[in-house]
């Protein structure tokens, strides 16, 4: 299906797409492309989902994907998107000398170049504490994907899992993100589950309740 298309049928269903994912050798290589389908949804937020393994074995790799991201960053923000960059649990794995891709994006790019997607299982699983890293990267983080950890490590409906969500989501709206992404990878039922998480969340303190 074209992204016109996919546009079409969303709009009928009162769907809007603050934010769309474009690969990374998208982001390197068809930049106008990128844009073009930003502008097809209406987005806000292009987010780099992931890079390659071959692309980052070494601190090296990955100074040179910060360059990428940041050229890609400064040139989304002249056509009025903000890019953002999504982890997984291998940015948190450390180098020889202790520092980990993670910080290396930090510090290697700069936050009006590039923001955080910032997803709270992958953190779990990389062995952070979710909230503390909300609290820490506050001015970064833009969007976040809320997905629970399962006891078998697998993604589960919201509140099924092991993490503590409503701290989670009450600090991400605290430090001022923009939008929270209910995320599961796998499920038999995804309709169903969509509606397990989502009645999870409609019993949240009024004041942390989506709206």
């Amino acid at each position: 299906m074209t992204a016109t298309a996919l546009q079409e049928k969303l709009k009928r269903h009162g769907l809007a797409v603050p934010s769309i994912h474009a690969g990374y050798d998208d982001l390197r290589g068809d930049l106008d492309g990128v844009v073009r389908e930003a502008e097809t949804f209406g987005a806000s937020y292009v987010v780099c989902p992931s890079v390659d393994a071959g692309e980052r074995h070494t601190a090296d790799d990955w100074r040179r994907v910060c360059q990428t991201l940041a050229r890609a960053g400064r040139a989304a923000h002249r056509h009025g998107l903000m890019l953002a960059y999504h982890n997984h649990d291998y940015e948190f794995v450390p180098f020889a000398n202790g520092a980990t891709p993670f910080d290396l994006l930090l510090r290697e790019t700069d936050p009006a170049d590039v923001r955080l997607e910032l997803d709270v299982y992958w953190v779990a699983k990389g062995g952070l504490d979710p909230v503390r890293c909300l609290r820490d990267n506050a001015a970064r983080i833009a969007l976040l994907h809320l997905k629970d950890l399962g006891r078998n490590g697998e993604t589960v409906e919201l509140g099924a899992g092991v993490l503590a969500l409503e701290p989670i989501v009450r600090t991400a709206l605290a430090i001022g993100t923009k939008h929270l992404f209910v995320e599961q990878d796998d499920s038999a039922d995804p309709l169903e589950s969509i509606g397990t998480s989502l009645r999870f969340l409609e019993g949240l303190p009024a004041d942390v309740r989506p709206r």
